[in-house]
């Protein structure tokens, strides 16, 4: 699949690195235009599936073309509840169910 960057008013090449915003955008037309978290290039480093270049000691990273072209992302179904839940399990459903205004944070 083919990526245009605006920002160099071209396809990206194998070679070209990616900003942040662009990494995130690449990731996100490979996945079927899921919206990704921003978190997920940093636990792609973590993981060690992305390798990113620091090119300023306030933390901007840029990331190959190479690696992130082939990168996908598929939102999870997240953890099924156990049978037999622990005490803080119950605590937490219990509070959640008297309190329906608060949402989970995902």
């Amino acid at each position: 699949m083919e990526h245009f960057s605006t920002r160099l008013n071209r396809n990206f090449q194998d070679d070209d690195q990616l900003l942040f915003t662009e990494a995130l955008s690449v990731i996100s037309q490979n996945s079927e235009g899921l919206t990704v978290p921003t978190r997920h290039l940093s636990d792609l480093a973590n993981v060690g599936e992305l390798h990113p270049i620091e090119v300023s000691p306030r933390h901007l990273y840029l990331y190959l073309y190479s690696e992130v072209k082939g990168l996908t992302y598929k939102k999870g179904p997240g953890r099924k509840k156990h049978v037999q839940p622990n005490a803080n399990a119950e605590r937490q459903r219990k509070f959640r169910s008297a309190h329906p205004q608060l949402k989970k944070v995902s």
